[in-house]
């Protein structure tokens, strides 16, 4: 309801994604490398430093609008600490005269903000599309999703960056997919197609057997089992050598994986309590 009264409209971006916020990311980028430039050696005082480093930022001229922030909202130039040694102009006009210069101020600044605005835009997409090779994900295909997400108790930069595999249910839009978890059935996203890559081909597919198959099929019935009453327990290589004895061939049936050994929880165990004597 505080959007709609302000007429602000509301929109929701992909999780682990800067791209969606570039803005926002984009400040944040200078504004750290500002503080990194002024802050001690250990950096935890960085919030003393907070206030003079935005008053450098403000003052600053951005690349986009050629204006600096503190110009677009106020329409005059940043007063620096040296400006107070400066004597006072003594044909200020009157405050209606102010006001109305301050408006032609500001309407002349913002007008000259969005014609460059508009060219840098197009100049940012030009670049931008020369390097874009586009979203080439189909619906049913199989893909890895990359997650910046840190796992707890490993390294970040040790982990996996790249999950998986898992598959395209639909499109949304151009560049954004719902997909589900090959797997874990319940594992179902919503990502932009940044995030994915086309999943390699000698991925194992996970299957559904739990048994593995034999390489060789199992006779099952004893009329299809190899005889032993003919066997010779012993064999003859030559007349001078002694005889050698020759072990009966096992059969083995059909096995399956081996089963772990399963044990119930601590907390699923029998239990004593002590109760205090009532005397």
């Amino acid at each position: 309801m505080l959007c709609r009264e302000l007429g602000i409209q509301k929109t929701r971006t992909t999780p682990y994604h800067p791209a969606g916020n570039g803005q926002v990311e984009r400040m944040n980028r200078t504004l750290a490398s500002m503080l990194a430039k002024v802050v001690q050696e250990e950096g935890r005082h960085w919030d003393e430093c907070l206030p003079k480093v935005m008053m450098a930022h403000r003052a600053s001229v951005q690349s986009s609008t050629r204006e600096t922030p503190y110009t677009m909202v106020f329409g005059t130039l940043c007063r620096m600490p040296e400006d107070m040694l400066r004597t006072c102009d003594q044909n200020a006009n009157t405050a209606s005269a102010q006001v109305r210069q301050l408006k032609a101020a500001l309407a002349k600044v913002h007008s000259n903000a969005r014609r460059r605005l508009r060219k840098a835009a197009l100049r940012q997409k030009h670049n931008h599309d020369r390097a874009c090779a586009g979203s080439r994900h189909h619906v049913g295909d199989w893909v890895l999703l990359k997650s910046s997400k840190p796992q707890r108790g490993q390294c970040r930069k040790l982990q996996m960056r790249w999950l998986g595999p898992y598959c395209i249910l639909s499109r949304l839009s151009s560049v954004t997919y719902p997909i589900q978890h090959v797997k874990r059935h319940t594992d179902v996203q919503v990502v932009h197609s940044d995030r994915l890559k086309p999943c390699p081909r000698d991925v194992r597919v996970p299957t559904k057997e739990k048994v593995r198959r034999p390489r060789s099929p199992v006779p099952t019935h004893e009329s299809e089992r190899p005889s032993t009453r003919n066997f010779a327990p012993y064999i003859d290589l030559d007349p001078d050598d002694p005889p050698m004895r020759i072990q009966s061939p096992t059969i083995y049936g059909e096995s399956g994986r081996p089963h772990r050994n399963r044990r119930r929880p601590r907390w699923c165990q029998d239990y004593h309590v002590e109760l205090p004597r009532m005397y």
